[in-house]
């Protein structure tokens, strides 16, 4: 996961009961801006020194990456039932009727939601997700010069999402309010689907007079403009109320303070913050790399999720997979056909040596006389008896 200020790397061992590697790296202070590198220089040389410190021996490492929510555009409409032909045009063409720029500025990606009934009629829900190429281009190349391979690229908002539906809510929508030292981000998450996000840092919030210290009335005065326009959005584009949420933060006093004031102002249930072992005494702010470790758990073949990384980062993922289970396989045939080649020494030594021995002891034994002048007298009558056929043949062919 990257953002303004860190490169947090979070890795489970196959399951979610055995973290493999956990890690955070601090960022120079303007090297990424609203989610926007910057320097890519000093960004390159902190990918090559963590390449150094953790991977040193590995050739290809294997990533999801999660990137600022600023980075990404997301919508959802509904379509009727077509063809798979016509359903895949109308995917595009009511993306480009909401994209808020072309799409060949993007990676782009959609995800059939399955259906819905939407006054009367069977329609399917369509999410679409959009990255914006120039902003995240520059992450993979680097990545990828030191060997880094994406598998799929993401906004921070569904690693969030992931994070909530795994761990503490599935059924129930839920709204996320992300307290950050960049800003706050509002999420709204519905069984594991991002519904909505909205990022806003301190300059969009406070202009150029960002207070030196942000403090509880900041906070409280942006969150009454917002939060009632969220409820209100996604009571009318779901038809049901949103009533749970929760607060991340590093900061736990801040996160008690207005998990308090959210549910008395508003009405709301606050979520509990509860994780299994070992992910136990895991902070908030993590909830976002957690979330987008798990979706490393789900197998290649089986992830639909939205992925906004360039065209054919899955293909080379396939194709390195193909070259090592080859590559075992190889190993195995020569494994095998090694053993093999031993045991027929061993069998030539063992049983074949034996025979050759014995042979070669009989053919050294010197044979009967009596026999020997019989088998010559045999093989003479034999030719007498053959020239006299063939005289035969003769003396009626002429007759």
């Amino acid at each position: 996961v990257i953002d303004d200020f860190s490169l947090r790397i979070f890795g489970f061992n196959q399951t979610i009961n055995q973290v493999a590697k956990i890690g955070q790296y601090k960022l120079p202070p303007g090297v990424i801006e609203n989610g926007i590198l910057k320097k890519p220089e000093e960004f390159q040389a902190l990918i090559g020194a963590l390449k150094q410190k953790i991977w040193a021996k590995d050739k290809h490492i294997w990533l999801i990456l999660s990137l600022p929510s600023s980075n990404f555009y997301t919508n959802i409409f509904t379509l009727p039932d077509l063809t798979d032909e016509q359903f895949q045009d109308a995917v595009v063409f009511n993306t480009q009727m909401v994209a808020p720029l072309p799409l060949e500025e993007t990676y782009f990606d959609w995800e059939d939601w399955g259906t819905v009934i939407d006054k009367n009629r069977d329609e399917k829900e369509i999410f679409i997700a959009l990255g914006i190429k120039r902003q995240i281009k520059p992450y993979t190349d680097i990545l990828q010069d030191y060997g880094f391979k994406v598998v799929a690229i993401e906004p921070w908002a569904i690693s969030v999402s992931r994070f909530v539906y795994t761990f503490l809510e599935k059924e129930k929508p839920v709204l996320v309010i992300d307290l950050r030292v960049d800003g706050l981000e509002f999420i709204v998450t519905e069984q594991n689907k991002l519904i909505y996000f909205d990022y806003d840092s301190w300059q969009e919030i406070f202009g150029q007079n960002i207070p030196k210290t942000i403090t509880l009335n900041h906070l409280q005065q942006h969150l009454m403009r917002e939060i009632p326009l969220i409820l209100n959005f996604y009571s009318l584009k779901r038809g049901h109320s949103l009533e749970r949420f929760i607060v991340l933060s590093s900061d736990e006093r801040m996160v008690n303070t207005l998990t308090f004031w959210l549910a008395k102002q508003y009405n709301l249930i606050a979520l509990n913050f509860n994780l299994p072992q070992p992910l136990a005494r895991t902070r908030r702010d993590w909830a976002g790399v957690i979330g987008a470790a798990l979706r490393g758990l789900i197998p290649r073949r089986e992830d639909s999720i939205v992925s906004l990384a360039p065209l054919g980062t899955e293909e080379s993922y396939y194709q390195s997979l193909i070259t090592r289970v080859v590559a075992l396989w190889s190993n195995s045939v020569i494994v095998a056909l090694s053993c093999l080649l031993v045991a027929c020494i061993l069998l030539n030594h063992l049983f074949f040596n034996n025979i050759s021995a014995k042979y070669k002891e009989l053919a050294a034994v010197s044979v009967d006389p009596s026999i020997k002048s019989q088998k010559e007298a045999l093989q003479k009558e034999a030719e007498w008896f053959n020239v006299l056929v063939e005289y035969a043949k003769f003396t009626t062919q002429w007759k």
